[in-house]
């Protein structure tokens, strides 16, 4: 069976045992079956052909920062498909808590759930926001590593409330309003003026003094 992996440097088992190198030629082939079980050796170059009896086989390819590959494969007399095996990095581990419940932790502006929570993702840079109705938002830029878990604790401080925003301050503010209206309605007003005295059929008026 022609086998490639990668990374070139991944171990290899087949039945839970190590692959025996033999010389054939110019050639090495890998033969399975033979050795004692024990943990998985690297293929030169990270390709080869393996000699394996006709039957169920389970071959598994490991490598160090990668996640591990398992293959059931059953092996017919004459057939020889290749077999190429590519492992994926292993992803990092996520995990979020939060000051206050029920918190939204948004990774990269998707919602992933309420805190507390835990995540599998590839390595890499995000942008973490985790947010609750009257609360400050967390926003952080979180680096995860292969392999790696990474454990966030957001502090969700309490909403500080402007004093515009207040409603006392509003209804204070409209009875200053309404106080000063009035108070300027008074203070400019002209003062009242007396009519003319009537000094009836004799024309006679009395002065008041």
């Amino acid at each position: 069976v022609p086998v490639r992996v990668l990374p070139a440097a991944a171990r290899v088992t087949v039945d839970g045992a190590p692959l025996r190198p033999e010389k054939v030629g110019r050639k090495t082939q890998l033969v399975g079956g033979v050795r004692a079980a024990g943990p998985g050796e690297s293929i030169a170059r990270g390709q080869g052909t393996m000699l394996l009896d006709p039957g169920a086989h389970v071959i598994v390819v490991s490598a160090d920062g990668h996640e591990d590959a398992v293959v059931n494969r059953t092996v017919h007399p004459g057939d020889n498909p290749r077999l190429a095996i590519t492992l994926e990095p292993k992803r990092a581990q996520l995990r979020v808590r939060a000051s206050a419940a029920p918190a939204r932790v948004i990774l990269d502006g998707q919602l992933l759930g309420l805190a507390p929570l835990e995540v599998l993702r590839p390595a890499g840079s995000y942008e973490l926001r985790v947010e609750a109705d009257g609360r400050e938002p967390y926003r952080s830029q979180v680096e995860l590593e292969s392999g790696k878990a990474h454990l966030v604790r957001a502090d969700l401080p309490e909403k500080s409330t402007s004093v515009l925003e207040s409603w006392w301050f509003w209804t204070a503010a409209g009875v200053v309003v309404t106080g000063a209206v009035v108070g300027t309605y008074f203070a400019t007003r002209p003062e009242p003026t007396r009519p003319p005295l009537d000094g009836g059929g004799l024309g006679w008026t009395v002065p008041l003094e």
